[in-house]
């Protein structure tokens, strides 16, 4: 895993081999959710947390909403599920922040 990979899980607080974890812990809002770390999530996270890092948003409930529009935007991913994972989050998106989902799904649009 890349330095810039493992310095931004450690500062954040994130698991630093989530790739490896068969359970997720979900963070909405205050509440934690333990969820399986399916195969194609471990496939792709660690191209989602370089996206926190090229995006400028940070691991919080707003910053992964925005990631989310982003990804969906750039259609960064093949896999059917991440993809509904990404669109279920922007959907949310939209509705708790109108306006900064819409200009990360359209920042994602013009990144590829």
């Amino acid at each position: 895993m890349p330095d810039d990979i493992i310095t931004f899980r450690s500062a954040n607080g994130l698991d630093l081999d989530p790739e490896r974890s068969r359970v997720w812990l979900a963070q909405l809002g205050g509440m934690i959710i333990p969820l399986p770390n399916f195969r194609w999530r471990r496939a792709i996270i660690g191209q989602h947390d370089r996206h926190h890092l090229v995006t400028g948003h940070p691991p919080t409930f707003e910053g992964e909403l925005f990631v989310a529009a982003w990804e969906a935007g750039a259609r960064c991913y093949r896999h059917p599920w991440a993809r509904l994972l990404c669109w279920s989050l922007m959907t949310l998106g939209l509705v708790v922040r109108t306006k900064g989902t819409l200009a990360a799904f359209k920042a994602g649009r013009l990144s590829g």
